[in-house]
This record gives structure tokens, sequence and C-alpha cells, in this order.
């Protein structure tokens, strides 16, 4: 019943906004002309605001106080130059009239329409004061904002912030299409009331003075929202895979609050005894909209003792750059890794080492020919050829993959991109990548025995270089050697792009390390060697 009146929720908003926007047009031209008479440009403001799951989106408003508002409230010695003032100087006369009746939130539609907001859910709140919220606080962003709300026709800016919270967080335990319908009600009978008076409030200046509220545990689809568009490396379904690989290994996201959405750093807790990994393949923290911050590994050391983690251990992203220590965490440089650079580069085989130009030669004068699939409906033919390969190789047994993780690892859809070469109809070899802009990944790979002695691995790689070169990508993570050595694989992934190279590293970091001497059976903690070292005889 609930998951019905949610699809009729979605219907009605994307109605409502398109409708909306037709039949007010006039009054959105008329207002728009009175502000830009009195006041000037800018007309509208693109405000950053917390949409579902807390991430930022560019809430449209007419504008209704004097331009750089904010700036005129530090002047004026605000503490908070964010909040408003009884009788406030900087509203403008058609401010007053538009944020009495609600006009000002008209372009809103658009927001609506785009799906970022709804007609009737919590008032979308600045980034800057989500950054600062509690774990209790965070419940309103569990739902879509919205133009107005239970809040805001029970009090509006008349009611101090923590009763507003609540109030929303009524709302989203309490929500049904009933309550939305007199919520709007209550909204259109609010036109013809007095301009409010905003009651001081200090919340949200204390929570700033104090900092965020530190590391917290995401998941589900709030996960998939946060990380939209990122690295494949950070995505759900990648690190929900990878938790296979792992056994008992459970995935999560960690966000830290912040500017421009903060942080988050994707990883895999085991038990007994507790500690976390980075997924296979590349981590680290990722700053969603620009750098990690310098105490990031601080509040997430305090953290990892909150739950009882007893060690750490992250493979950096090498194009990321995001290798920085901090807290507890430790860097060591592994070795190089090769990032095969594609812009700026018009022909790649030309580039390449003259051993790797002469295997590609042979393969094609061989009749192979290489085919490009991106979002490959299967992997069955490629886990077959892979597995083939590993055999031969006599590889650990960790590299053989359960029929669960292939699965899973197909569940990645249009971030995935195969490559198969073929002579007539025999598969000589594959490798199975992951894209996604601006870098395609090199994951796994795999030949017959023909098709090594043919250079089909070469001709493999080389197809999918210039099918990323084609749609735009500026790089090929190849990846390095075995455990970050200057190895035979290395050499191989080397001279495809002898100048790409990169630094690989890994962070090591101990959160109690009483647990961790009892549990290595050693005096002293040593980052050296295997970590963490009591699992080193399960390895």
């Amino acid at each position: 019943m609930r998951s019905l009146q949610l699809s009729v929720k979605w219907l009605v908003d994307r109605v409502g906004a398109a409708l909306g926007l037709v039949l007010l047009s006039p009054l959105l031209a008329a207002i728009a002309v009175w502000v830009l008479l009195e006041t000037g440009r800018p007309v509208v403001l693109v405000q950053q605001r917390a949409k579902r799951g807390g991430t930022p989106f560019g809430l449209l408003k007419f504008r209704t106080m004097v331009r750089d508002a904010i700036d005129v409230g530090r002047q004026m010695g605000l503490a908070d130059p964010y909040g408003l003032l009884s009788n406030d100087p900087r509203i403008t006369r058609s401010g007053r009239f538009l944020r009495r009746t609600s006009l000002d939130e008209l372009p809103q539609l658009v927001n609506v329409l785009k799906g970022e907001m709804s007609l009737v859910g919590p008032r979308p709140d600045l980034v800057e004061q989500v950054a600062n919220y509690s774990q209790r606080d965070r419940r309103r962003l569990e739902v879509r904002p919205g133009i107005t709300g239970w809040s805001q026709v029970r009090g509006r800016d008349e009611i101090g912030w923590p009763e507003r919270i609540e109030q929303d967080i009524w709302y989203v335990d309490h929500w049904s299409l009933g309550l939305d319908l007199k919520i709007v009600w209550l909204t259109i009978a609010q036109l013809r009331r007095p301009e409010p008076a905003p009651v001081e409030d200090s919340m949200n200046i204390e929570r700033a003075q104090r900092g965020g509220e530190g590391m917290r545990e995401v998941g589900g689809d709030e996960w998939d929202e946060l990380v939209q568009g990122r690295d494949v490396y950070f995505r759900r379904a990648y690190v929900e895979a990878s938790a296979l690989l792992e056994q008992g290994a459970r995935p999560l996201l960690l966000h830290r609050p912040g500017r421009g959405g903060g942080a988050v750093l994707p990883l895999l807790v085991r038990d007994d005894p507790r500690d976390a990994t980075s997924a296979y393949g590349y981590g680290g923290p990722l700053g969603l909209g620009g750098e990690v911050g310098q105490d990031f590994w601080a509040a997430y050391d305090e953290w990892a003792r909150e739950v009882g983690v007893v060690s750490t251990f992250v493979r950096f992203h090498p194009l990321l750059g995001n290798a920085a220590a901090g807290g507890t965490m430790r860097v060591q440089a592994l070795g190089p890794t090769v990032g095969w650079r594609l812009d700026g580069a018009p022909e790649l085989a030309a580039a390449m080492d003259g051993h790797h130009r002469r295997l590609v030669r042979r393969a094609e004068r061989e009749g192979l020919t290489a085919q490009v699939t991106a979002a490959p409906g299967s992997l069955d033919g490629f886990a077959r050829l892979y597995e083939e390969t590993m055999r031969r190789n006599e590889a650990a047994a960790f590299y053989f993959f359960s029929a669960p993780y292939w699965q899973a690892l197909s569940r990645l859809g249009d971030a995935l991109v195969q490559v198969e070469v073929r002579r007539e109809d025999v598969t000589m070899a594959g490798v199975l990548c992951f894209a996604t802009p601006p870098w395609l990944h090199y994951h796994l790979g795999g030949s017959s025995d023909e098709g090594r002695r043919l250079g089909a691995s070469h001709l493999a790689l080389l197809a999918a270089a210039q099918w990323a070169q084609a749609h735009g990508y500026t790089r090929f993570h190849l990846g390095g050697g075995v455990g970050g050595r200057e190895d035979s694989l290395f050499e191989f992934k080397r001279r495809f792009c002898p100048e790409g190279l990169l630094t690989a590293s890994v962070g090591k970091a101990v959160h109690d390390v009483e647990a961790y001497r009892r549990l290595a059976g050693v005096e002293e903690v040593s980052y050296d060697g295997f970590f963490p070292a009591y699992r080193a005889a399960a390895s």
C-alpha cells in the first residue's frame, strides 16, 4: 500500500510541477519583472541545498533580499548571517510580500520536475547546516525535500530549528497522501497571514563551532545517491560484489558530512576479530565536493574505536591521488602502477613498446579480431576463459571466483566493458574493464594457451584503450604487479605506456593496540610486511 502511495506521489509531483509552470507562467513573469525593476539582477537565486540523502543540489527561488545578503549580514556583525532578523533590513519590499505569501518558492517547481524535490516534504536545508546535523537530524533527509512541508504550516520561521526538525521527523514517520493534501490546504490558507516574526535560534551557530558529528554508516539507496556517477570502486554494487571475496565481510560506506557534501570511504568490515579493509581494487576516501578534509582520518579513527575495529588496511586510488596520512593512518608506497594516457595521444599503438607492437601485428596477421561490448549481458564465457587462465598459471585459491561473484559484477551494468579477441568462432583472449569516465580500469583478463602465443591479450588491451579514447576517456588504468611488485606482470603492463607510471600506496592503521598485540602474538606493533599480522596465517 505504501509503495503504491509513493508511486502516486511521484506522479503527482511531476504532473503538478509541469501544470504549475504552465498555468503560473504569467505570475512567474510578473514577479520576475517586479524584482528586476526594484533591485536589479539576479532575479532568481541558485542556492546549494541538501536533497534526499544529504547530497547537494541547486535550489531555485526568487531573490527576496538585497544582493550579497550573506556578506551584508557579516558586515552587520550577525553571528549567523544565514539566519533572519525580525524586520530584517536586508529583505526588499517585494521580498516581504513574496516571503509572506511563499511565492518566492515558485521557481522550485523546476526542481520538482527534475526529481530533486517534491511538492510536499521537509524544507531543504543549506549544505553548510546539514554538515553539522546529528544522526537523528538526518532522519529528515530520508525523503525528498518539499516546496512546503509540515513544519512550514506549523510555525515556519516562528519556531526554532530544534522544533522544526522534530516536526519534519514526525512527518517522515507519519507520511501519507492524506497528510500531504492537508499540508497543501494549510499552505493555501496561510496566504493571508501576516508576515511571521523569526525567532532567534543559536543551534546552527553552536553546531558549527563544535564541528560535525563525525562518521556515519550509509547503506541502500543513500549510498547510490551519494556516489552517483563516481568511480566504480566507490559504488555499492562493486563493494557488495567484493564482499563475496572476503568470507563474512560486510560492505559499508562511511560518510563524513562537510562542505560540498563531505567525503566518503567504502570499506569491508570483517568480524572475529573486527577489522576493516578496502574492497579488491582501489579505494580510500573520496571528496564529494572537493578535497578530503585534513582531519578525515582522525574522525575515522574515532569511529573505528567506537565500533570496535582493531585495524584498517586501505588500498588508495592512484588516479585520485588520495593517499594521505592522518590520525592513526600510516601511508606506505608500494610501487608503480600504469595509467595509460589516452588524451593527447593520436596513435596509441605507436607509443607502445616495440615488443608489444610486434605482437599486436602478429595477432592481426593470424586473423585475430577484437570486439568491444559495453554492458555485456552475461559474463559466463569470460568467466570460463579466466578460470582456464588461472589454472594454467597455478594461481592461488583467492583468484578463483564463485558464480555469485560473477553475477554480482554483472549488476554493474553500463560500468562494465568486455573485450573479446577471436579467430573465427574461437575465443583467444578477453579482458573485463570498468568504465567510469574519465577513466577506464582494467579488472581481469584471460587467454587460451594459443591466444597467449599469438599476442591476443595485447590486441585486447589495445582495443580497449582505443575504445576508451574514442569515447573521451583520459586514462586506461592497467594497474601494477602482484602486491605492487615490479614483476613480469608489471613489465607487461608498463610496455603499453612507459610514460604513464603512477604510485600505488596502501594505508595501515591500528586503532586498538592492546587487542592487536594480543591477536598477533607480538610485543610491538609492526607496519612492515603482511598487515594485519594476525590474519597472515589465514591468507
